[in-house]
């Protein structure tokens, strides 16, 4: 408590917008993961790797608290190979220290759903996504929408390339979340 300071920034390029606080980090994350926080370039699965955050306030006077904030209605169904998504993020891997904190813009791709893959027996749990501008260090948390604009997952995990195309995204499908989160936190 009090270790870290969360700043939300939004836009293109993205600015400090929002004060914020955590409201839930899967305890199995925690266990399975805490020795890899500090690690350059870690590995995993993606699995039970989402936490959710609760805006507490704004960064300056300067910024204006809305009224209500835009968001995506949350798929309580994952997305099947071949359905047409779009992916979002701030893909920070080929910039600096100073680019990423004055001009890092938002970055999406139109693609299509290709492998999905279970953490248990007949779920969608976790899907990838062909490679594009979007498949950089800094996307993940990024959302993925499916063609009505609905949620349908967020961006875990990333393999390695020599070039975003030949690079292949990973991401956790709301369904999945919602569920996790109740077998994790106890209740939904």
């Amino acid at each position: 408590k009090n270790f870290v300071q969360c700043i939300i920034r939004t836009g293109s390029p993205a600015r400090p917008q929002y004060t914020a606080e955590l409201m839930f980090l899967p305890p199995t994350w925690i266990k399975d993961n805490a020795v890899k926080i500090t690690q350059e370039a870690p590995s995993g699965t993606g699995e039970h790797d989402y936490a959710l955050l609760r805006i507490t306030g704004v960064v300056s006077p300067a910024v204006v608290y809305p009224s209500k904030f835009p968001f995506l209605l949350t798929s309580l169904y994952p997305p099947q190979t071949g359905n047409d998504v779009l992916q979002a993020g701030y893909a920070a891997g080929f910039l600096g220290g100073i680019t990423v904190q004055n001009d890092l813009y938002a970055s999406s791709a139109y693609t299509k759903v290709g492998e999905v893959y279970t953490y248990g027996p007949n779920t969608i749990d976790l899907f990838s996504l062909g490679g594009s501008v979007v498949a950089q260090h800094g996307s993940s948390g990024g959302p993925i929408a499916n063609t009505d604009g609905t949620l349908v997952g967020v961006i875990v995990t990333s393999t390695t390339g020599e070039d975003t195309a030949s690079r292949i995204l990973r991401a956790l499908s709301t369904s999945y979340i919602i569920e996790d989160f109740e077998k994790e936190r106890g209740k939904p």
